[in-house]
């Protein structure tokens, strides 16, 4: 495999996402991707900052296209921003906002709306294309940058949809709580709607009735990418939410009686994500049904002497887990905890091992 599309099957009219009350076809979006690649500054990478989802995509998609490396620092203070301008200094900036990282050139992202509907081929991107970094934090504060190259990316949301048993052009909708820059949101709300042609909804609700808003704006098939803190705050509203297809949980270990209750609230079943930054999403399971985790297609376990590791062909070597497991063959395990002592501080991990966390343990 030397070349993926950057898109899954669209067609030229088909809804690729619904962005601030506008229906954004697959069409627009290769136009406006063609445009904004032209402007973006020569440089090698970006930091993207770009709040609004679909904006982010397009930013995405646009630096695929010229080339460059999207960098997805572990956090938007001025000092995170700074510590990612000191290792990338040919790398600029590009957002929605007024934030940019010292130091570094800035690139506000154009409005993209008066965009002409374009009959072109979807665009070819090399696999072996380094098309995102993201950073942790590290037990030391230093950001640890983690290459994600377009195949290990294409190739995980493959894997996501065939474990869910969804099929490309099932016309779903994915309405998500989660930011875009973290690689749960990113996973799960850009890259497994675009490669099966599916719809994304720009928005991030938070609130309970955002939420239920949100999703009202979106036709069915519906797929609510969240967190157990978005669930429970849900499930605690006492509002009735459109029906979904499916609720896809991340971030923190979601428990048998949540996720029965949120299954019980969206009339959907719960699918629970396991994965950490290096590897990305790595095993599934519905709470409901079992404690034990399988893994994604294309993943084994390996045990060492020391750790249990994860190992993929998109993978560039062994990758250890960073929880306690217990190996269940080499395709199950079950998750006992966490390896190192942890404290969680607004939402984010310390701790020896907290850098590596995903799913269930990264920023929300």
């Amino acid at each position: 495999m030397s070349a993926v599309p950057l898109l899954g099957p669209y067609e030229c009219n088909d809804v690729l996402a619904w962005n601030e009350g506008r229906v954004v076809t697959c069409g627009q979006f290769l136009a406006q991707i063609e445009i904004l690649s032209g402007l973006l500054p020569e440089r090698p990478a970006v930091i993207n900052l770009t709040e609004n989802r679909y904006g982010f995509l397009a930013g995405f998609a646009a630096a695929l296209i010229r080339g460059q490396t999207t960098l997805l620092p572990p956090g938007r203070s001025p000092q995170a921003l700074s510590q990612i301008a000191r290792l990338y200094p040919d790398s600029y900036c590009l957002s929605d906002g007024e934030a940019g990282a010292p130091g570094l050139l800035f690139f506000s992202l154009p409005d993209l709306h008066e965009s002409v509907p374009a009959r072109m081929p979807i665009p070819i991107i090399p696999a072996a294309q380094t098309a995102a970094v993201v950073f942790t934090s590290g037990s030391t504060g230093e950001p640890r940058p983690n290459v994600k190259t377009w195949s290990s990316l294409t190739t995980v949301a493959r894997h996501t949809a065939a474990r869910l048993g969804l099929k490309a052009m099932d016309n779903i909708s994915i309405v998500a709580t989660v930011p875009h820059s973290h690689m749960y949101g990113l996973e799960n709300s850009i890259m497994l709607p675009t490669q099966h042609g599916w719809g994304l909804h720009a928005g991030r609700p938070l609130f309970a009735a955002d939420v239920r808003s949100t999703l009202a704006q979106v036709p069915p098939p519906r797929i609510l990418v969240t967190t157990p803190l978005h669930m429970r705050a849900c499930i605690g509203s006492a509002l009735r939410f459109p029906e979904l297809a499916l609720v896809l949980s991340a971030t923190a270990p979601l428990s048998m009686g949540m996720a029965g209750n949120a299954e019980d609230l969206f009339r959907a079943p719960v699918q629970e994500i396991y994965g950490f930054t290096e590897a990305g999403s790595v095993a599934m399971r519905r709470t409901t049904a079992t404690a034990a985790w399988r893994l994604l297609d294309g993943l084994s376990l390996k045990q060492g002497a020391a750790d249990c590791c994860v190992q993929a062909d998109y993978l560039p070597g062994p990758i250890p887990l960073p929880d306690m497991i217990t190996p269940r063959g080499a395709q199950e395990f079950v998750l006992h905890g966490r390896g190192g002592d942890v404290v969680n501080i607004g939402g984010h991990r310390g701790g020896a091992h907290a850098d590596r966390r995903l799913h269930p343990s990264s920023p929300s």
